[in-house]
C-alpha cells in the first residue's frame, strides 16, 4: 500500500512477482491495489497493474465495508486524464458502471 501510494514502481513489481494474485485483492476496507493507485494519481502504477489485470478484474466488486468503488470513478474525480485513458483502453465497459453514488464517471467528472 505504501509503495503504491509513495510511486514505487519497482516495489510494486517486486511485490506483485512475488504475489500476483494480491493484484485486485482487497488492501483494506475501501481500496484494492487499482483503486488505491487511481486515488493517488500515480499513472505508472496504474498502468503496471492494467498490464497484469485482466478486464473482468478491473469491474468493480462490493468490498468489505459494503461500498461499491469503480476505478474509473474514482479518477473521475481528479480528471486524470492519463489514468483514464489507460483504464477505458483496457476494459470501456468501465465507462458504463456507476459507483458508489449511482452515477457513471462522466457524470461525476462534470460535478
Amino acid at each position: 500500500s505504501q509503495g503504491i501510494s509513495q510511486g514505487r514502481v519497482e516495489s510494486v513489481k517486486d511485490f506483485l512477482n512475488r504475489r500476483p494474485d494480491a493484484v485486485d485483492e482487497w488492501i483494506n476496507l475501501y481500496e484494492t491495489p487499482l483503486l488505491k493507485a487511481c486515488a493517488c494519481g500515480k499513472p505508472e502504477i496504474v498502468k503496471e497493474l492494467l498490464r497484469r489485470m485482466t478486464p473482468e478484474q478491473m469491474l468493480p466488486k462490493m468490498s468489505q465495508n459494503a461500498s461499491y468503488h469503480t476505478p474509473l470513478t474514482v479518477i473521475a474525480v481528479s480528471g486524470n486524464m492519463e489514468i483514464a485513458e489507460a483504464l477505458v483502453a483496457k476494459n470501456p465497459k468501465l465507462l458504463e458502471i456507476p459507483g458508489i453514488n449511482g452515477q457513471i464517471p462522466v457524470v461525476v467528472a462534470v460535478e
